[in-house]
Order: structure tokens, then sequence, then C-alpha cells
């Protein structure tokens, strides 16, 4: 092996010769120049809906008619149940018929030129009440605010019960794009930039999914212990970690929220001479501060 080494050697250094060392020390410049360290940060996440409604009822009553299940896509706008409220439904009607009392006490008293003012006065009013009565007739529609799934379980169970005003009916969600929240410690957070690119990888899915980091947290939130996944960072003076929404487009309708997985968000590109020289800063930092 000896003899092996001082022959390589000989022939190793008659090699480096000023034009072959400038060569060598040019191309390790430029590897150490080539961005090639992709900055990225992992953590779990629960996808959830970007966007949910909640219907509610407006006027009180019992739920006669419910014309939707779990999973079942509908449009904005689509009556999802109808309720029942017999007092509301009565008052209407006999708002109508005193509306219609007053048109004709007006149009008389205009033919006989006699009272006509306070019989008009009158039939404003009840033109009013029918006014009233009619929205909240309508009220009794429940209709949906936007276009999605219903994703409250059980909803046929709900027939007949009683709805106070203000009463949560059921809840639709926009499931063609959701959201996955990851947690990100505060000396990581430098990494990352409201719309950078993520990659997740979801749970019974072999194929990846592409996101974007729709906003990024100004304080710090409190992570839930199920997505901590023991980071080691507790300590006497654990880490801060701030929340970060990624909006995941789901047009295909695979993913469903409370699906889980791992998403990694990526930052910047840098090059080896750019990284080792933040280990020396950071190390000359800690130790000279």
């Amino acid at each position: 092996m000896k003899f092996v080494y001082l022959d390589k050697k000989d022939r190793v250094v008659a090699w480096f010769t000023p034009g072959h060392s400038i060569a060598v020390a040019t191309t390790v410049a430029v590897l150490l120049a080539l961005p090639v360290w992709h900055d990225s940060i992992a953590g779990k996440f629960i996808l959830e809906p970007f966007q949910v409604a909640v219907v509610r009822a407006h006027v009180p009553g019992v739920l006669k008619t419910i014309g939707v299940r779990e999973g079942e896509t509908v449009s904005a706008g689509e009556t999802l149940g109808i309720l029942q409220n017999l007092p509301l439904t009565s008052g209407y009607e006999g708002a109508r018929a005193q509306l219609l009392l007053a048109s004709e006490r007006a149009k008389e008293a205009s033919r006989e030129y006699r009272d006509f003012g306070p019989a008009l006065k009158e039939r404003e009013l009840r033109a009013a009440q029918v006014q009233q009565y009619s929205e909240m007739d309508q009220a009794l529609k429940l209709g949906s605010p936007i276009a999605g799934t219903v994703i409250t379980p059980r909803v046929q169970d709900l027939s007949g019960m009683y709805l106070n005003s203000g009463q949560e009916f059921l809840e639709v969600a926009d499931l063609s794009v959701l959201r996955a929240r990851i947690y990100v410690p505060e000396h990581e957070m430098y990494k990352l930039r409201a719309g950078a690119e993520a990659r997740l990888q979801v749970g019974g899915f072999v194929r990846m999914w592409r996101a974007n980091a729709a906003s990024v947290g100004a304080r710090p939130a409190e992570m839930p212990e199920g997505l901590s996944g023991g980071n080691g960072l507790n300590g006497i003076n654990p880490a801060h970690f701030y929340l970060v929404d990624l909006e995941v487009p789901n047009q295909e309708l695979l993913l469903r929220p409370g699906m889980t997985g791992m998403a990694r968000v990526y930052g910047g590109r840098r090059s080896l001479a750019a990284l080792g020289w933040e280990w020396i800063s950071n190390f000359w930092g800690r130790k000279l501060w």
C-alpha cells in the first residue's frame, strides 16, 4: 500500500500543473456557487375545508322537509330544508287579507273623495306588514349560501326537530380547495414566504399533491399535541411555533376533511458555499455575542 501511495503521489503532483490547478479551482468554485440546496420545512397536517358555510334558521320552526343528505353536492341558493311555523303562516295570510281590505277601502275613499288620507295610510301600513311577513315566510326555506358539499352527518335524523332562530341546521363546505395547517418553529421561519410552493403526502395515496402557502402567521400559535410528532423542541425554553396555511387544490374531490399526512414547504435555493458561510456565521455568532 505504501508503494502504491508513493507511486500515485508522484503522478498526482506531476499532474497538478498551474493550468490544471486553475481548472480544478475554477470547477470547485463553480460547484460551491451553484444553488443546489433547496431550503424546506416539513410538518404534519390535518386537512380541513378552506371555506365552510353554516346554514342557520332565521325564524323558528319545525323541520318539515329535508332535501339533502351527507356528502351531496349543492349549488348556491339551493333549498336544503323547509321549516313549518303555523303562527307565522297564519299571520302572513291574515296580513294579506287585511291588505286587500285596506286596498278596497282606499279605492272607495278615492271614488267618494272622503277620508282618502287615512285609508291610504292604512293601506301602506298593511303593505309593510305583508312585506315583513313575506320575508319571514321566505326565511322558512333554508338555502345554501355557497356551492359545495354537505358535511353534517346524519342530516335526515333532524327531520321533525324544532329550530330556534339562529340555531344551526347544517354545514356546507367547498371541497374544491382544502386547507392543510402546519406549525413551523421560529428558528425556521426565515425559510418561509407567502405563496411558497409545497408538496403534500396524504395517507392512503401514493401520489404527491401540490399546494401553496396561502398565509403565514404573524404571532405564535399553540400547536395541537397530535401534530407535534415528538420534535424534541420542548426543553427549558420551548420554541414558539407559527401557523402556516397551505391551500390545496382538490378539483377531483379525492381528498376529504380529516385526512392526515406530511407537508413540505419549499423556500429558496442556496449554494454549498452559502450554507458553509451560514454555519460559520452562526457558530461564531453564538460564541462571540
